[in-house]
């Protein structure tokens, strides 16, 4: 029996390891299939794929908008079986009459019935000719014919982190062209550029797919990101310089020049007649004006539908770029005619002029209209032209002076700082005149040196550089202020470079304030440029100085130039991005991952439940209630998504879903696109259950037509109530009521939805876009806030109760003075004896022989000096005891000191128990110095024949004594409120912050409170609350 258990048991192991190699020599089937290397992501997956080309991209303005341009070299190689039917056996014959080798051609023709392929890239042309006679003849022929103009194709471009970053086009096959032709508002969906970058297409091979790609997965069908339901194609750079010039008050066209930019933009629909405008000017000659020409695009785009539309739109240009009570900051539409205001990047975008049409008239419409905008910009730009001079860039004499008289106060500003901050104020005010500049300067360099060398200089430091980076700030702002826009040589709109970055063409005035301004402070990680050893920044500096320039602030411009030491700061902070991208990628990469592989089951079935693979069923929880049998009861609509509303709307059709203002104004065009769902209703909704999930919109339109009732008068309304339409074109209440359900309905997520990898992906795009991991508080540049990628893999990947960088932000409460504000934050603040510490002295007796024990006793004098404590009386109230003191250096520091002199004991031997250690307090200082510093004296006897650094281990204990500390507080310190008060920023390690507060629940309003801690709003405010915050 025991010889049979033992061969059982060596066969358990070798079946082990035949499924999972124990030993690092073994492979079993596991290491073969698992993980990056095993076969599947090795080896099998996306390894080869056929009908797939790649090549790069190359703009061009004038494809459409849902087109690719396809080189003939790719669509000789591209081929799609067509079936032989009588509609297409001519051109069918004539393809392969053509063969494989001249186009348009065919690559093979298959029978299929037997099975049986013969290629046409060989072969004679007789050959060919006796096949191609033959196609009409029997049934089941299938001909492999080239790729042809309005095939669709699938575009891809790797990374593929979303949606839109694969979606179908209708192929043109352009001769003479080696490259792929891309239009440019398709940019930002893949994120491509044309430096190289390069995307594959895929040329679907049934009619089932084609299907799926003309109308599920086709570029204009995906105007909307899944992630925020925000347009993510848009007309770009030149087009919107373009398009703003073109509208400007001062543009005036001949009809030459009129019926030319029409003619172009209009060329490509297909119309009859192309609708033209009366002139806007009769005398002294005619002319029409820019914003006609629009209007004229519009009339032919919209030319097919019954109603036009009208709306109110915001521009990005702002208001004080134009003349005082000019309309032009504002776009308005009616009738479908521009009646004022500048059309720039504001329109391309959410709640614009094209993203308006897109819900209005569909994905066609707002593709036609993109395609005839992009050809009527390019032909524009090429008449009027556009380029960019010195002038563009200088600024004018007046604000030159004002320029340089900011910069001069760079150095008053942070001496005045950095005075604040040692609490050299006073000091040098009871001089007087008596303490010259220069005096009081070196003064300030040497009390800044002391604390930069002192044992609480990494708190200092990073003090230090915070009210500094906030002095010179201040200093930036004020001269970018004064000198742009209205210090430019050129003004707006002649100042082409204010013209791109003002209009959303391109850069931000961060760039113009660097190319004719100044660049700035330069930080890293928050702080400023750090220092050597030697207490230099670069070895051209003095060591320890103030000087803005020397820690990274850059006063001079691109435009005059950078002197060497500033370039190479510009060039540390941009090293610093790299880095952080470099190191993002791959952790966002696997982040994303993560995500999908957790959610991908998850799809929309045809009862409007989200269920995973298994047909199990997802419940979510009301969007009024806090959980319970709510959730369970109404089943509907249940769409698992992290960042939107839990009544099952999709994110890309939601945007104008509370528009009601806009929704009630166009519900002629918009009645006619919903007739579908007016007249048959939408499928998928229970109307005897929608209550619930639904509630929030009810709510809102229920509240918006009441104040149309109050807004209009009780009489008006009644005598609406029993009218169908008014004159003016708008509905009575009951109508408009049915339309707006009706728009609920077609917002819905269709069945078969991947709502689960939409999510995902919704989170894991916008993260490779994250670049800082912490944020830094203004004017805490030690206080850091854990952001970005770091803190999405805490709250989805790990999911632990103690985060790393726990905060509460809380208002204080109303009629609080700022003395007890203050008083609240001190006592919550955390001082270590390092911080309070000014100078330590260590003084070591010989050793002696202790004949009766045989040791070897070892007695040093710690002589530990302290800042005087009125010095923290004026730092917010901070009240410090020589008790305290006292407190903690006998219950701390001397029994840590003992934990630490263990590691220099003999071997096997311990810190003698005997040991004496005596402690006293004395005043330091004359007789009539008022602010007496104070001296505390510590005696250690120690065995030991090792040399101890006590002054390393002085410093490393008094670190981690705290002479006030609340329990779980890291700082407290006020902060300003989004709403313009104060409040409380409490930070902490771990715990609950918020029993810290409720102590003093009547000094600040705990209903207000801003928290990072998901577990603790969750303990302490519910379920929904914790939601709320995740969602935030």
């Amino acid at each position: 029996m025991q010889q049979l258990s033992q061969l059982w048991i060596s066969m358990q192991d070798r079946c082990n390891s035949l499924l999972a190699g124990e030993r690092d020599s073994e492979v079993g089937l596991q290491n073969l299939i698992e993980k990056k290397e095993g076969i599947f992501r090795m080896n099998m997956m996306g390894k080869r794929v056929n009908y797939a080309a790649r090549s790069v991209i190359s703009p061009d303005p004038y494809i459409s908008l849902g087109e690719i341009g396809i080189p003939p070299y790719f669509a000789e190689r591209l081929s799609f079986p067509e079936h032989v039917n009588a509609h297409n056996a001519a051109s069918l014959a004539t393809r392969v009459k053509n063969g494989g080798m001249r186009y348009p051609g065919a690559l093979m023709i298959e029978d299929e019935k037997s099975g049986t392929k013969v290629h046409l890239t060989q072969g004679s042309e007789s050959r060919r000719e006796k096949l191609s006679q033959l196609i009409g003849v029997g049934e089941g022929k299938i001909v492999h014919r080239h790729a042809q103009t309005g095939d669709v194709v699938l575009v891809n471009r790797q990374p593929t982190l979303h949606k839109p970053s694969i979606l179908a086009h209708n192929c043109r096959v352009l001769k003479g062209e080696r490259t792929i032709r891309l239009h440019y508002a398709n940019c930002s969906g893949y994120n491509a550029d044309f430096d190289g970058d390069e995307i594959n297409i895929h040329l679907p091979q049934d009619q089932m797919s084609r299907a799926e790609a003309y109308t599920i997965m086709h570029s204009s069908e995906n105007f909307n990101v899944p992630t925020d339901g925000k347009p993510i194609k848009g007309l770009i750079q030149d087009h919107v310089i373009s398009s703003v010039y073109l509208t400007m008050q001062d543009t005036f066209l001949d009809r030459k020049h009129y019926e030319l930019l029409v003619y172009e933009a209009c060329c490509i629909l297909k119309r009859k007649r192309v609708l033209l405008l009366p002139p806007a000017m009769i005398k002294p000659c005619v002319r029409w004006t820019g914003k006609q020409v629009i209007s004229s695009v519009l009339a032919n785009v919209l030319g097919d539908a019954k109603f036009s539309f009208t709306g109110h739109y915001k521009t990005k240009v702002a208001k004080n770029y134009f003349c005082k009570g000019s309309l032009e900051s504002q776009v308005y539409v009616r009738n479908g005619e521009l009646i004022h205001g500048v059309v720039d990047k504001a329109q391309y975008g959410k709640y614009g002029l094209v993203h308006s049409v897109q819900e209005l008239y569909g994905a066609d419409t707002m593709a036609h209209l993109m395609s005839c905008f992009s050809r009527l910009y390019t032909k524009f730009l090429q008449l009027r032209g556009f380029t960019c001079s010195i002038d563009d860039l200088s600024l004018d004499d007046k604000s030159e002076r004002s320029r340089k008289e900011a910069l001069l106060q760079q150095t008053n500003d942070v001496s005045a700082a950095t005075e604040d901050l040692l609490g050299m104020e006073d000091s040098a005010r009871g001089r007087g005149s008596e303490a010259s500049s220069s005096e009081r300067y070196q003064a300030l360099e040497k009390n800044l040196r002391q604390e930069l060398l002192g044992y609480n200089k990494e708190t200092f430091g990073a003090k230090f550089d915070s009210v500094c980076t906030g002095a010179l700030n201040s200093i930036s702002s004020i001269a970018v202020n004064s000198c742009l826009p209205a210090g430019s040589t050129k003004q707006f709109p002649k100042n082409n470079f204010n013209m791109m970055t003002c209009s959303g063409a391109k850069g931000s005035m961060v760039n113009h304030s660097q190319i004719s301004v100044l660049l700035g402070q330069q930080t890293l990680e928050g702080r400023r440029v750090p220092r050597m050893e030697s207490g230099k920044t670069l070895p051209c500096f003095l060591p320890y100085t103030i000087e803005p320039r020397s820690c990274g602030f850059i006063a001079d411009r691109f435009l005059t130039g950078l002197q060497p030491q500033e370039y190479y700061f510009h060039c540390m902070a941009g090293r610093e991005g790299l880095v952080d991208t470099t190191v993002k990628t791959a952790r966002s990469g696997y982040l994303q991952r993560c995500l999908v592989k957790s959610l991908e089951s998850l799809a929309v079935k045809y009862d409007g439940t989200v269920r995973d693979c298994r047909g199990d069923f997802k419940p979510k929880k009301s969007a009024g209630g806090g959980g319970g049998g709510a959730g369970i009861k109404h089943q509907h609509g249940s769409i698992v998504q992290f960042r939107y509303g839990e009544d099952g709307v999709d994110p890309t059709k939601e945007s104008y879903l509370y528009k009601f203002d806009f929704l009630v104004q166009n519900c002629m065009p918009l009645a006619q696109k919903l007739k579908q769902t007016l007249d048959f209703g939408a499928p998928g909704v229970r109307r005897g259950e929608e209550e619930c999930s639904l509630q929030r919109f009810a709510q809102a339109w229920d509240a918006y037509a009441e104040d149309g009732k109050e807004a209009s008068g009780d009489r008006k309304a009644k005598k609406r109530k029993g009218k169908g339409a008014e004159e003016d074109g708008s509905a009575n209440e009951r109508t408009l009521r049915g339309l707006m359900n009706a728009k609920l309905e077609s917002s819905l997520s269709c069945a078969g939805d991947a709502v689960g990898v939409i999510a995902a992906q919704s989170i894991g795009e916008p993260s490779t876009q994250m670049t800082l991991n912490t944020f830094h508080h203004a004017g805490r540049g030690e206080a850091n806030v854990t952001l970005g990628i770091p803190r999405l893999r805490e709250l989805l990947m790990t999911a632990t109760k103690e985060i790393r960088t726990p905060y509460i932000k809380v208002p204080f409460a109303k009629g609080v003075s700022q003395s007890m504000t203050q008083v609240l934050a001190s006592k919550l603040r955390k001082i270590s004896l390092l911080e309070i510490l000014k100078g330590v002295s260590v003084s070591e007796k010989p050793l002696v022989w202790d004949t009766g024990r045989k040791l070897v006793v070892q007695t040093f004098r710690l002589k530990l000096s302290f800042h005087s404590l009125r010095a923290y009386k004026g730092q917010g109230g901070l009240v410090l005891t020589k008790k305290m003191i006292y407190n903690c250096i006998v219950s701390e520091f001397c029994s840590k000191m003992k934990k630490k002199l263990k590691s220099f004991s003999r071997k096997g031997a311990e810190v003698d128990p005997d040991a004496e250690i005596f402690h006293y307090l004395k005043e330091g200082g004359s007789k009539g110095d008022k602010e007496k510093p104070f001296e505390a004296c510590v005696n250690i006897k120690h065995e030991s024949l090792k040399k101890i650094p006590m002054l390393e281990l002085c410093e490393q204990v008094a670190i981690s004594c705290f002479v006030n500390e609340t329990p779980g507080v890291e700082s407290a310190d006020k902060t300003p409120m989004e709403d313009g008060g104060e409040g409380l920023l409490v930070q902490g390690r771990s715990g609950n912050l918020l029993d810290v507060l409720q102590r003093s629940c009547h000094l600040v309003d705990l209903t207000r409170l801003e928290s990072n801690n998901i577990h603790m709003m969750q303990e302490n405010f519910g379920i929904e609350a914790a939601r709320r915050l995740l969602e935030n």
